[in-house]
């Protein structure tokens, strides 16, 4: 199933999303939107055709980025291989700079 992903407005392609099992279960692709408990935006979204079912996650956005269970504005989520296993190119080069970005902010001294 193709999905459109969009970060922070800007468009990173379609992404082929297959089915994928969770225990024994088979689950279809779903589509999945990021929701920032700061600002409140919703800050990327990987939109799949409906009637696919879609989940939103509470991950700050790179404005808000606090270090909590997930670095913010990132989409890598370690618990689903099967999204970050159809990320593009594109999508992989954000993942790198934004981690590069916070592992600097992170290795900076704090005064």
């Amino acid at each position: 199933m193709k999905a459109l992903v969009t970060i922070e407005g800007e468009s990173y392609g379609e992404i082929d999303l297959k089915p994928f099992f969770h225990g024994t279960a088979l689950y279809e692709p779903e589509g999945a939107h990021y929701f920032c408990p700061d600002c409140g935006r919703v800050w990327a979204s990987i939109k799949t055709p409906a009637p696919s079912r879609h989940v939103v996650y509470t991950i700050n956005c790179r404005e808000h980025h606090h270090w909590q269970h997930w670095p913010g504005g990132t989409l890598w989520l370690g618990l689903h291989p099967e999204l970050t296993s159809a990320f593009t190119g594109a999508l992989l080069e954000y993942e790198f700079q934004r981690h590069c970005e916070l592992y600097d902010q992170h290795q900076a001294p704090t005064a």
